[in-house]
Parts: C-alpha cells; structure tokens; sequence
C-alpha cells in the first residue's frame, strides 16, 4: 500500500482545492492520503465527504515551539472528527497569525507597498485566516517579490524584516495532549528541518507516539537515523510529500509516500 500522509490544501496555506488534491492522488495510484492544514481540519473533514473512493485520513499539522521557542510542527491523525481540543488550541494560534498578517499588510502599505487586504483576500480559497503565501502571492503577482519564497520574503518576513513578528505557539506537550484528547496520534514533523532530532527521546517519554522518517528535506543519513530511533523507541513511522501546490517547493502529490501499514487509531485514556 502507498499513502501520503502530510499534504496541505487551499483551507490554509496551499492553492491546491481539495478535488485538484484527490485527483492527483489518483493519477499517483496512492490508496490513502492525511490532510494536514495548519492549524486546521476543515480540510480533512470536507476531503472526507468528497472522497468515497480513496481514503482520508483525518490530520492536522499543530504549530508549536520548543522550551526554546524554536517552531516544532506536530502532526495530529486519525483524531475524532469533532476536534474539541485541537480547535480549541488552534484557534488561538489563528487569532494571533490573523492579528499578524493584518499588520504585515500595514506595515507593507507604510512602506509604501501598493497592496490592499481585499487584494489578499482574494487568494483565501477556502481558507478563513490570511497565511504568508497569500500576501507574498499578490506582491509576486504585482513584481514587488521576485518569488514567493526568494530574496524579497527573506528580507521583509525574515532576518529583521518590517513583517517579522512573533507568535506565541503552544508547547510541544500541549499539541500533543490536545491530539490525545481527541483520541489522535502525535508525530513529529519533519524532525530534520526542525533542527529536533535529539528532543525525540524527552517527548517520547511525553506521549509522542511517532515521526515522520519521509521528507523531501531529510538527507539519505537522516533518514536512516530517524528509522533507527523509531525502531528503538517503538515510534510509528510517516512520510509525506508536505506538498503546498504552488506556494511551496515540495515534491509533487505521492512522490514521498509511506509502503506499508495503513496508520491504527490508538485510543487515548
């Protein structure tokens, strides 16, 4: 069996509508995908409804940070479809990227940037809440920003930039405690590109119940290690393509998929 178990669509921060997503799988032959918006499963939820042919499973790709304040993404899957206690936690984390990205249109307009919040709006797609992609898709489209991730979003998103602004995620426990609460499983996003790889162990020892071996960031080595420490530590092992439609560089649908068992449901007491 083939799956790819972290792909986002246009309920956050990808173009991709769900049907363009569901086709692709079918044209890759994957038997099941995870959607895994950030900081939101109405995606998956309504991927469900639309698929009776090709499984969905349910995900959700939690924002969090490290004692240090580092970004940690957590994978959230196979939870109960209501959601009580990932909503509840996502949804202040949406608060505050809203709150954000209004300012970062603001402090673009004082910067003499010709953009406007209908103009970004006007990128949503399904999305309620304003994520990055869709401000640098209309500075892009406009010629301001060269690409949407290239020198321009570097300088004014990153490094000090004007629209460089903090949130406060919430801790790497509290995302997994609210996936246990909704009698989901925790995985680790791509440990590699978090730089987290030797946090593992702490947070097994808190609840995590998996990682994600497979993404187009980790190295050949990585890779290895990850499956080595899963193995050890008895830790389910994901892959993905993390696939963002156009506003990402990922690999397409089902390059970077999982053979194997499909994900089980553990009941959380």
């Amino acid at each position: 069996m083939s799956w790819d178990y972290h792909i986002h669509s246009d309920y956050s921060d990808s173009d991709q509508t769900l049907k363009q997503i569901l086709n692709q799988a079918r044209q890759r032959n994957l038997e099941a995908i995870a959607l895994t918006d950030h900081d939101c499963v109405e995606g998956a939820l309504q991927a469900a409804k639309l698929s009776p042919d090709l499984e969905i499973v349910l995900g959700v790709e939690v924002s969090a940070q490290d004692e240090q304040g580092r970004p940690i993404h957590v994978l959230g899957y196979d939870f109960d479809p209501e959601a009580v206690h990932l909503r509840r936690l996502c949804h202040k984390t949406l608060l505050q990227q809203q709150e954000r990205s209004m300012w970062q249109i603001e402090q673009l307009q004082r910067a003499g940037y010709p953009i406007t919040v209908e103009e970004v709006i006007e990128r949503l797609g399904h999305s309620m809440w304003i994520y990055k992609q869709h401000i640098m898709d209309v500075l892009t489209e406009k010629g301001i920003a060269e690409s949407l991730h290239g020198d321009f979003y570097r300088k004014t998103f990153k490094n000090g930039g004007i629209c460089e602004r903090a949130i406060l995620f919430p801790s790497v426990q509290e995302a997994m405690e609210a996936i246990h609460a909704d009698h989901g499983l925790a995985v680790l996003a791509h440990p590699g590109l978090s730089g987290c790889i030797e946090q593992i162990w702490k947070w097994k020892d808190l609840g995590l119940d998996g990682i994600e071996t497979g993404h187009s960031s980790h190295s050949f080595s990585q890779v290895m290690r990850l499956h080595e420490i899963a193995m050890a530590l008895g830790l389910i092992e994901t892959a993905g393509s993390d696939n963002h439609g156009r506003y990402g560089n990922e690999p397409p649908i089902g390059t970077i998929s999982w053979k194997g068992d499909r994900l089980c449901r553990r009941k959380k007491n």
